[in-house]
């Protein structure tokens, strides 16, 4: 094996590996112990024995493309070589590279087409400041319109529960006019929409014309302030019977499920419509008819108490002991003049006593137990 050394002017010399020796990290050729050769003058190194230096080399490439006239290139290698510039101008750069390098990047710049950027003006939307109370404005602008609308809706359905058609046509209509304002938001014109929906329009109007059936009622000759008054007075009428049939069915009641209170509050409000001026006397004949039937109140018969249990007789000490029980207190017998039975416990007028005296000492007729045998 035989390695390549490079001596002093730059040539090429085989050696045996043998021959090397390693000084650091490179192989050099051994000394021998003859007498070295005379040392040769230094030729100064050619330019084509240096290493190239990189901005020549890009200089090279745009100098090329400058003479091809290929703008993608010249584009990339005027890129190179303004890379190249800025690298080497921490450690100096050689005059003539410098000016070189000037006079091909202004060829480039001249060979290259010209770009037109347009720069629009930016445009800042410019938001005036609002005060407080038109912010407060802004979300409360609807508020008002909320509430009519709930109030309308309320009214529309009270009437249309009571089957009232004035009212019911009144709100309807008022919600109509809310519906085609312009500033209604839309969740509340939807919430109108279902409403109007759900209740049509003349659910509850009265027919057009009269049926058939039905005669048109003569006009009253009357004058107008006595036919108010004569319904006026008919109208009372039949309020104040009304009232005394609802009376008269509680006093039924309250007398059949034995209610005393009831009873008597009802049997008191009879007696106030009997005592008024304006009930009418057909009127007061029923309430005096009834009340004949019924009395005047009612009295419920108090329970008496239950009795307490009778008490167990409880043995003696001594009948505990084993002794002998001791002789109860007997009730002394009445005398043979006394009284007895009826006489002794009935409370009776002095009559009546001497009839019950007659009646003992009456003979008493004889038994058939007490009759005498006959003798034969």
């Amino acid at each position: 094996m035989q390695v390549g050394i490079r001596d002093s002017a730059g040539e090429v010399s085989w050696t045996p590996l043998a021959a090397c020796v390693l000084q650091g990290d490179t192989l050099v050729k051994a000394r021998t112990e003859a007498a070295p050769a005379p040392a040769r003058p230094r030729p100064e190194p050619s330019e084509t024995a240096a290493p190239a230096d990189p901005l020549e080399q890009a200089l090279g490439g745009l100098r090329h493309a400058l003479a091809q006239h290929d703008e993608a290139n010249v584009r990339t290698m005027a890129q190179q070589v303004q890379m190249r510039l800025r690298q080497t101008r921490t450690r100096g750069l050689a005059p003539h590279l410098s000016e070189e390098a000037r006079i091909l990047l202004e060829q480039a710049s001249a060979a290259l087409p010209v770009r037109q950027t347009r720069t629009a003006p930016r445009r800042t939307p410019v938001v005036p400041a609002r005060r407080r109370e038109d912010r407060r404005r802004t979300a409360f602008a609807h508020e008002h319109i909320r509430q009519a609308v709930d109030k309308h809706i309320g009214k529309l359905l009270w009437a249309q529960e009571r089957r009232l058609s004035r009212a019911y046509n009144d709100n309807r209509a008022a919600l109509v006019r809310l519906l085609n304002r312009p500033d209604a938001p839309k969740d509340v014109v939807d919430r109108i929409k279902h409403q109007l929906r759900v209740s049509p329009k003349g659910q509850f109007d009265p027919p057009a014309t009269a049926p058939p059936t039905q005669k048109p009622r003569p006009a009253p000759v009357a004058s107008e302030g006595r036919g108010r008054t004569r319904e006026a007075a008919q109208r009372k009428e039949r309020r104040i019977r009304a009232k005394t049939d609802e009376l008269l069915d509680t006093l039924r009641w309250a007398y059949k499920g034995q209610m005393p209170q009831t009873y008597d509050d009802t049997r008191t409000r009879l007696l106030g419509v009997l005592g008024g001026t304006g009930t009418p006397e057909a009127v007061k004949d029923t309430i005096r008819e009834q009340l004949s039937f019924y009395p005047e109140g009612l009295h419920t018969p108090q329970v008496p108490a239950p009795a307490p249990p009778p008490k167990k007789p409880q043995a003696s000490k001594r009948q505990r002991r084993g002794g002998k029980p001791r002789s109860r207190r007997r009730t002394p017998a009445p005398a043979d003049g006394a009284d007895t039975g009826l006489l002794a416990n009935a409370r009776i007028d002095a009559r009546s006593r001497h009839l019950l005296e007659r009646l003992r000492a009456a003979p008493q007729p004889s038994t058939p137990e007490e009759t005498p045998p006959e003798r034969t």
